[in-house]
């Protein structure tokens, strides 16, 4: 199976995901992966340090879109500002969404729901 894959950092920029957090438009390299069941996977590279040491710079996680989400998993969440974001899903209820740091040293965040553009689930992850 092969899968769009694209800088964490990059992913942010606007026309790269649609609204539902599937992969769109050009730009995208590819990556060959066993089959994940979902067609519309897609591959980030982590850019940066601040998910240590679980991914670390260089690494590339993988997330599926079309997977359920639940309280524990890790997932990447995009916000209406564009900000992309890799954490671990605390509570999600119809007004916000509680996100731990995967990253320990960082803490938590709360998103209002309303502010959450897409959440997708981490299904694999390459270091």
């Amino acid at each position: 199976m092969c899968i769009p894959i694209i800088g964490l950092a990059q992913a942010g920029r606007s026309g790269y995901f649609d609204d539902s957090g599937f992969p769109v438009a050009s730009g995208w390299n590819t990556l060959d992966v066993p089959n994940l069941g979902d067609s519309n996977a897609c591959a980030l590279e982590i850019c940066g340090e601040s998910m240590e040491p679980f991914y670390r710079k260089g690494g590339v996680v993988i997330v599926s879109p079309n997977s359920m989400v639940l309280p524990a998993d890790r997932v990447v969440v995009k916000n209406r500002e564009g900000e992309i974001l890799a954490k671990q899903l605390t509570k999600m209820t119809i007004r916000e969404v509680r996100l731990a740091s995967i990253n320990r040293a960082h803490g938590y965040l709360v998103i209002p729901r309303w502010d959450v553009e897409w959440i997708s689930r981490i299904v694999w992850v390459s270091q």
